[in-house]
This record gives structure tokens, sequence and C-alpha cells, in this order.
């Protein structure tokens, strides 16, 4: 719904992106979206997006995992140890056993 939302109004830009997304947050993901906005200033849209889905969807299958792997990207004020953290809880989600070669690809 939100997509189309995004496509009627044509918006392109990004940030004008994230600050549509963020408006529509309500009561307790709002709050989520207002911290993590505050940490990961630089997050592009499609990295939200990734992100907003790990707290509050289910992950199908390891297409999507491996497609989240692929965009995310460690925030400018973000330590690397919350990066890696980030990084690891999403390389769990895949069915198999992740190993530290998966992780040293992906971070």
């Amino acid at each position: 719904m939100f997509w189309k939302a995004i496509q009627a109004n044509g918006e392109k830009q990004d940030i004008d992106i994230v600050n549509m997304f963020c408006l529509t947050l309500r009561n307790t993901i709002l709050k989520w979206g207002e911290n993590l906005m505050q940490f990961h200033q630089g997050y592009i849209f499609l990295e939200l997006e990734v992100t907003f889905c790990k707290c509050y969807c289910i992950v199908q299958n390891n297409e999507q995992v491996y497609m989240a792997l692929k965009v995310i990207k460690q925030g400018n004020n973000e330590k690397v140890e919350v990066y890696y953290e980030r990084n690891l809880k999403l390389a769990n989600c895949l069915q198999h056993k992740v190993n530290d070669n998966l992780l040293t690809t992906f971070f």
C-alpha cells in the first residue's frame, strides 16, 4: 500500500520517500522509527524497508534474507559491533547453518 502511495505521488527522491514512510508510522512502531532514524540518518529507503521488515515481518525464505544482506549498510554513527550484530541476526534467519565465510562475504 505504501509503494502505491509513492507511485501515485510520483516520489523519486529517496529522502522524501523515507520521510513519507516515517510519517505513516503510529504508536509503538513510531517510536521504533524515530529511534532508528536518530541513529541511522543516512539510511536509504531500501535499507529502512529491510530493517522494518526484519522487525515486523516474518522472513519467508532464503532469497529474502540474501536480498536483505545484499543491501545492508553500516550507519554513519553506528558502531561496528552493532552493525555486525545486525548482520548476524539477519544471517541467522537463513534456513541453513551460517558460517564465518558467509558473514565475511557480507561484512
